[in-house]
């Protein structure tokens, strides 16, 4: 048997679902356990590129040596390596500014 899930119309959670997820979110992140998730891949990364709506923007950076060489040692499409861990870091400290 096969299912469809659509996103923008899920199935509502349970009780006990809700309260499980209320449980989490009310944790502080060092209380959380994330030893089974597993570390992103090269791999993973080559193949998760979200869609740009915008074109990018040209700048001269300046980043260390030993960081640009391991960028540049995974191949081409170092730059766009480069930006996707930079999108990761402000997706993750985004609310922080708020």
């Amino acid at each position: 048997m096969k299912y469809k899930i659509d996103p923008k119309h899920p199935k509502p959670l349970a009780t006990a679902q809700r309260k499980r997820m209320q449980a989490v979110a009310d944790m502080p992140d060092e209380a959380i356990d994330y030893s089974d998730i597993p570390a992103l891949s090269p791999a993973f990364w080559a193949a998760h590129r979200p869609a740009r709506a915008e074109p990018k923007a040209q700048v001269t950076l300046r980043i260390d040596r030993d960081v640009l060489d391991y960028f540049k040692d995974g191949g081409a499409g170092y730059q766009t390596r480069i930006n996707d861990v930079l999108r990761s870091f402000v997706a993750a400290h985004t609310s922080d500014r708020r």
